[in-house]
């Protein structure tokens, strides 16, 4: 009984993953060359890989399936967003530390007169 209801659940888990697929709703991420030889290894070693492993046939890349309920271009305009918000940070914290080095040379030319 507990087999078939894990194999309900796998096909279920199918269906829904290429419905996903069908209207953009699924995030891709990437594996890195680390993440690359570790699925390798495991394959070689007879171990089963994770569900939402995909290839990537253009990029020539793995990649895990994430379904979301967001659409692929929401999902690249949050990454926008999200790539914005740490350039700001970024820029906020040099314009810091270059405030602080115009100060330290102004008032070391002050002192100097004084």
């Amino acid at each position: 009984m507990k087999y078939n209801q894990i194999e309900q659940e796998k096909e279920t888990r199918k269906e829904l993953n290429t419905l996903y697929a069908e209207f953009g709703y699924i995030y891709k991420d990437y594996c890195s060359k680390e993440q690359h030889e570790e699925l390798a290894n495991l394959k070689k070693e007879g171990h089963p890989l994770p569900d939402n492993l995909c290839y990537d046939p253009k990029l020539e890349k793995l990649y895990y399936s994430i379904p979301s309920g967001l659409s692929a271009d929401e999902l690249n305009d949050l990454t926008r967003l999200r790539m914005l918000k740490y350039t700001r940070n970024i820029s906020s914290g040099v314009n810091f530390i270059v405030v602080v080095i115009i100060l330290g040379f102004l008032i070391n030319i002050f002192s100097n007169f004084i």
